[in-house]
């Protein structure tokens, strides 16, 4: 067993379907992957996507029946990851939306492969409602536009394209961080994930082969909380010192992000200014 592919989903019956079926039908052999469904306290068919798939390859089910759900898919994606194979090197997360082309799984095997210690991500491009891509300004193309696929992985990266819908994770780099953060709210979780990474020392790079397509949903009401900038604000407050609403996390990560992995980093001068600094200690990144 090479690679555990984990996809946290809540009540994603209707899309959930496809992703297993592209993944049951990689060109990776089948023996070399497993698929963990996640289930997030779903109340609609999910298991029955589990009993279609489970005779067709290495396939497991877990349900987060302990905790009530909180639109985090940090939990479920842990959760996945403690029940994986022994024998697996690398997790793959992928959200219960995406797509993956037949081929991901050969390309994400290839990246282990040549690059054993790098945290690898792969995109997707958005579908709407009719089926039809749309585009929309994905930080990940934004940033990696002008890169080959040989070249992301001897050039600093920017740790905003850290998101967990198409990432994949040397098992022992993702427990060395903690896993994904269960307290940080929808949205913020990969943002987290990112400055775990920076603060331990790991580089990861992108792959341009690896794109999925983003399945269209609709967006359930209470997704997001009203209080959504307090959980922003102790986002800041964990990794930067500071609430400040004008120099929060994203402003702030570009700067942070854009250094990475470069020996001698010096703050940016709006750090020093406002007399920021970042959180380094090991023990605060879990």
């Amino acid at each position: 067993m090479i690679l555990s592919v984990i996809i946290p989903s809540r009540n994603r019956y209707q899309n959930l379907k496809f992703v297993v079926e592209a993944l049951n039908n990689q060109t990776l052999d089948r023996s070399e992957y497993e698929i963990i469904i996640s289930d997030d306290n779903s109340s609609d068919n999910t298991f029955e996507i589990y009993k279609e798939f489970k005779e067709k390859g290495p396939i497991k089910y877990i349900n987060n029946n302990t905790k009530s759900h909180t639109w985090n898919a940090s939990i479920p994606r842990n959760l996945g990851a403690a029940i994986a194979n022994p024998e697996t090197k690398a997790f793959i997360f992928i959200d219960s939306d995406v797509v993956l082309p037949a081929d991901a799984l050969q390309h994400y095997k290839e990246d282990l492969e040549h690059y054993a210690e790098r945290v690898v991500i792969g995109s997707y491009d958005f579908m709407n409602k009719n089926g039809e891509d749309v585009y929309i300004q994905d930080v990940r193309h934004l940033k990696f536009e002008t890169v080959q696929p040989d070249e992301t992985f001897n050039t600093v990266m920017d740790g905003l394209a850290c998101f967990g819908g198409n990432i994949m994770f040397p098992k022992e780099i993702f427990w060395q961080v903690g896993g994904f953060s269960p307290e940080i709210h929808i949205g913020l979780e990969d943002g987290d994930m990112g400055l775990k990474l920076w603060k331990s020392h790991v580089f990861f790079s992108y792959d341009n082969r690896i794109k999925g397509k983003h399945l269209w949903h609709e967006t359930p009401t209470d997704r997001f909380p009203p209080d959504m900038k307090d959980h922003i604000d102790n986002l800041n407050l964990k990794h930067f010192h500071t609430k400040d609403p004008d120099y929060g996390i994203i402003e702030a990560s570009r700067d942070t992000y854009a250094s990475w992995g470069i020996t001698g980093w010096v703050e940016p001068p709006q750090w020093r200014k406002m007399g920021l600094s970042l959180k380094i200690n090991k023990e605060e990144n879990k």
